[in-house]
């Protein structure tokens, strides 16, 4: 194996982990309507500034055992998670395109480049509306023109989806869901829910969002129906669907043709 691919994989991960670190002020702070681009890093606990030692991503908090070095208090273990799910999610993101961008040559196609530069922006966003729905129930439209944005540069981008299948992705599945949420008085649906659907078929063209969109309501499925058993949450009670949906277009940007072939198979 050559040398090139693996140290550039390590230096994604790096990055990866740096981003995940800023992640973490996004899913903090855009909920509480908060700056995300300036001011510093302070502790939720005590309110201390943290700085550098404090702010190195995962190894801080495994160093400080979990803990806020000035007044002791817990440090949530959402942190080192969103810095690892980033940095894990940027080198698959790596791993799927190095072939195109590291060719016999040794070039880095600008097509190639846009699309992996696309799908790093992605990524990044979906993880932010993982963590901030799951707590807040809440998908903030920023994070929306994010991801929005990610598939306008997917749409200069030579692979597939066609433009085509990229226009009828942003209502394939966000139009249905806008008429259900409208005859349920807003519901059986949430606003947020419908719009990630909608700028994620822009990135993922119709076929993709159909299948993101069904992987997702399995997997929220198969969760609420294990958290009802366990009692961990109250029947009835609402439950956030955006991780889910956020999930099923992870998978789908990796793995969206190979799935939607299996299943024409079994036809």
């Amino acid at each position: 194996m050559s040398v090139l691919p693996v140290f550039i994989g390590a230096v994604v991960f790096c990055f990866g982990l740096c981003v995940g670190s800023f992640l973490n002020v996004v899913v903090y702070r855009l909920p509480l309507g908060l700056p995300v681009h300036r001011g510093f890093s302070l502790c939720p606990a005590c309110g201390r500034r943290l700085r550098g030692p404090d702010l190195v991503p995962v190894f801080s908090w495994l160093f400080l055992r979990g803990r806020c070095r000035y007044c002791g208090a817990g440090i949530s273990p959402r942190y080192p998670a969103v810095e690892l799910l980033t940095a894990f999610l940027w080198l698959a993101v790596w791993l799927a395109r190095a072939g195109a961008l590291l060719p016999p040559a040794g070039s880095f196609p600008p097509g190639e480049v846009l699309r992996a530069a696309a799908m790093l922006v992605l990524v990044s966003a979906l993880v932010a509306v993982i963590f901030i729905d799951a707590r807040h129930m809440i998908i903030p439209n920023s994070l929306v023109l994010v991801i929005l944005a990610a598939g306008l540069l997917l749409c200069f981008t030579p692979a597939p989806p066609t433009l085509a299948e990229r226009l009828i992705g942003l209502v394939c599945v966000s139009g249905p869901l806008f008429l259900l949420a409208v005859l349920s008085g807003g519901r059986a649906m949430g606003m947020g829910d419908i719009k990630l659907m909608a700028a994620a078929g822009l990135c993922l063209g119709w076929p993709g969002t159909v299948a993101a969109f069904f992987i997702g309501a399995f997997l929220g499925s198969v969760v609420s129906v294990a958290a009802a058993a366990g009692k961990s949450r109250k029947l009835g009670g609402r439950i956030p669907f955006g991780p889910y949906l956020a999930g099923g277009i992870i998978i789908c940007l990796f793995y969206g043709r190979i799935l939607i072939d299996l299943y024409l198979s079994l036809f």
